[in-house]
């Protein structure tokens, strides 16, 4: 143009300088490394979700039926939520949805798989009961299950006096019958009986017993329930004291990696697939006395309880059997997690505490369930487990 003169190495148009690229690639970059931090986030929360929603509704259908998740169901809680504070931070920051499909998971895995119970709570006692007469009149039998096995010395005696049962069933308890009838704090249980390893100390006349013993495929002989029988206020009622093989061994094993050829033994053909197999068939027996404890039992014509070590945890595929089928005290009338195993942990992802239900109280239909109450505080390998029901043909 007339009149324009330019300068070589000079702005044409200082008044409207030119963007300056290296600022631009930076910020793009920025951009485009934020957007990715954000997905990151994103994908690792909703893949910790899913893991955390599949042991919540996942493990009670799987469970037992893989060596993997057998294992995990032995694990304390916390490894499943130590992980969540940083999952809810990130997809906070990423400002992602999925955030809230972490928080509702977690707010329900002490329900589900820890099986957290509103109730009275512990420190109420059972029904306050005169132990000799207050079944005939009323219908209510206080029952008490307790893994005396490790007890190291501790004495049951608080528990006891607090919770005033009817009917005490032991387990690793074998020819101490004797002992405890003429055992002064436990002179007046008139009744008490063996059978191998199992015991049963009660008000009330023990009419009958005959052991349990299973005999699966490739198994030896395995006693691991009595059926006690006994007459009170004119009615028959069949006590099952039941023990299940410890996995103490198994799981020892597993934790050298084992455990992992429940994933690694899925696809068949393999030697991974023969391993996992082999490995399973543990757990296919624990199964096979269940089936069979069960079908005895629904066979009564009479009231039943079914008490005991289960050596089953209560997020677990054998819980899931037992209780679609029987009442389970501590879910109609328990108060918190009920847990009663490990009594005695170091274990700083439990906090020190028992981490597991595996002791428990059953009863089929011909009973309510008043209460149920778990031993607040003993150092012993098990803590016993006591429940109130009512005979609801004794009103």
């Amino acid at each position: 143009m007339r009149g324009e003169h330019f300068t070589e190495g000079r702005d044409p148009y200082p008044g409207d300088p030119e963007p300056n690229r290296r600022e631009v690639l930076v910020q793009i970059n920025l951009t485009r490394l934020l957007r990715w931090l954000r997905l990151l986030c994103s994908t690792a929360g909703l893949l910790y979700a899913v893991s955390l929603l599949a042991v919540i509704f996942g493990m009670r259908w799987v469970g037992e039926r893989n060596v993997t998740t057998a294992y995990l169901l032995f694990l304390p809680p916390l490894v499943w939520l130590t992980p969540a504070p940083v999952a809810l931070l990130a997809t906070a920051l990423a400002r992602s949805r999925t955030f809230f499909l972490i928080l509702a998971a977690c707010l329900l895995f002490p329900f589900i798989p820890m099986g957290w119970q509103f109730g009275p709570g512990n420190r109420i006692p059972l029904g306050g009961l005169k132990p000799r007469k207050s079944f005939e009149v009323s219908g209510l039998l206080s029952v008490m299950t307790y893994n005396r096995g490790q007890h190291l010395n501790q004495s049951l005696q608080p528990f006891i006096r607090q919770t005033k049962p009817h009917l005490i069933a032991m387990q690793e308890a074998a020819g101490r019958a004797a002992g405890y009838l003429a055992a002064p704090e436990y002179g007046h249980y008139g009744y008490a009986e063996n059978e191998g390893e199992f015991l049963l100390l009660s008000h009330y006349p023990i009419t009958a017993r005959e052991a349990l013993e299973y005999t699966g495929s490739g198994s030896r002989p395995t006693q691991f329930a009595v059926r006690f029988q006994i007459r009170a206020a004119g009615t028959d009622i069949a006590v099952y004291n039941v023990h299940l093989p410890s996995p103490r061994d198994t799981l020892y094993y597993y934790t050298r990696g084992a455990a992992l050829y429940g994933v690694l033994g899925l696809i068949p053909g393999t030697p991974f697939s023969q391993r996992r197999q082999e490995l399973q068939e543990f757990w296919n027996h624990r199964m096979a006395m269940i089936d069979q404890l069960l079908e005895r039992a629904e066979a009564e014509t009479m009231p039943v309880i079914l008490l005991g070590d289960f050596n089953s945890p209560q997020s677990g595929h054998i819980f899931q059997v037992v209780s679609d089928h029987f009442q389970d005290s501590h879910q109609k009338a328990g108060s918190g997690f009920g847990f009663s195993f490990p009594g005695v942990t170091r274990n700083p992802l439990s906090l020190r505490q028992p981490w597991m239900r595996i002791d428990y109280i059953f009863a089929n239909d011909d009973w309510g369930i008043v209460q149920s109450i778990a031993e607040p505080d003993r150092p012993s390998q098990h803590r016993a487990v006591a429940a109130l029901l009512h005979l609801k043909s004794i009103n």
